[in-house]
């Protein structure tokens, strides 16, 4: 909304906000699959499925909490060390962003699948996904990395013409063409995780990665200064894909066919 300032910002959001809502009543209300469909009240209000959403959004919040102090943390860190720094690494982490969302659209593929086959019990379905998660992200990670390793320099151009701060982002541009062969299994957990509704483990991927972020700022920015800094967000990217692929045997059988069953009827009951 325009000449409203920051209030219009805020009412163009609710506008956003409300508008998107009842887009998705109506495409809910108009969907074939769900015509004809009885609700059941039982159902509707059974206190077990209500429960285990209310906590997996909980450990969502804790999750998102501890994935925006890293950012913070990051972008406080860089603005100590000068504009010319904070520059750089504000052009570097929206690239390490843009690396996160293309590895994150296959990961949003396979919380999907994911979701279908514990839905339907369908165990060959889960691995498939998983398997194929896997191959495809690490293509992406690969291809993207040395894509960016070859291009950094065009790459920076684009988001400054500015010799010193493109001299700067090219010191450290290293630090993200390996971001994605850190992140990438991470990422995709975080995808298969979610669709599993098992956010635990999420949960707790960020609150040991957010350790291990503080605890590297402690040890190595002293010293090795903006490179100790983005050492530092590497071991968090990479503590996260180790500590979700440490969970992953659990999920596994959890979702073996028997134990899929008896969730089912538990949430049922």
């Amino acid at each position: 909304m325009l000449g409203f300032g920051v209030a219009g910002v805020a009412a163009a959001s609710l506008i956003a906000e409300i508008t998107a809502v009842r887009l998705g009543l109506v495409i809910i209300y108009l969907s074939k699959e769900l015509q004809g469909v009885k609700w059941d009240k039982g159902q509707v209000l059974a206190t077990a499925p209500l429960l285990k959403m209310l906590k997996m959004n909980r450990d969502l919040f804790i999750r998102t909490v501890c994935l925006l102090a890293v950012f913070g943390i990051f972008t406080a860190k860089g603005a100590t060390m000068g504009d010319v720094t904070l520059a750089a690494n504000a052009i570097l982490f929206q690239l390490h962003l843009l690396l996160a969302y293309v590895l994150d659209g296959i990961a949003n593929a396979s919380s999907i699948l994911v979701g279908r086959s514990v839905g339907a019990g369908d165990q060959p379905l889960y691995i498939r996904t998983i398997r194929f998660s896997a191959l495809w992200a690490f293509t992406a990670s690969v291809l993207l990395g040395a894509f960016l390793f070859i291009n950094k320099g065009w790459v920076i151009a684009l988001f400054t013409s500015i010799p010193e701060v493109q001299l700067a982002a090219g010191q450290f541009a290293e630090w993200v063409v390996l971001y994605p062969l850190v992140s990438f299994w991470g990422l995709q957990l975080n995808g298969i995780f979610a669709g599993a509704t098992e956010a635990g483990p999420l949960r707790d991927s960020l609150v040991v990665s957010l350790s291990v972020f503080l605890i590297a700022i402690w040890l190595f920015l002293p010293l090795w200064g903006n490179h100790g800094l983005w050492f530092s967000f590497t071991l968090f990217s990479l503590s996260r894909s180790l500590v979700l692929w440490a969970y992953l045997p659990r999920l596994n059988r959890m979702l073996a066919p028997q134990n899929v069953a008896a969730e089912h009827n538990r949430s049922s009951a």
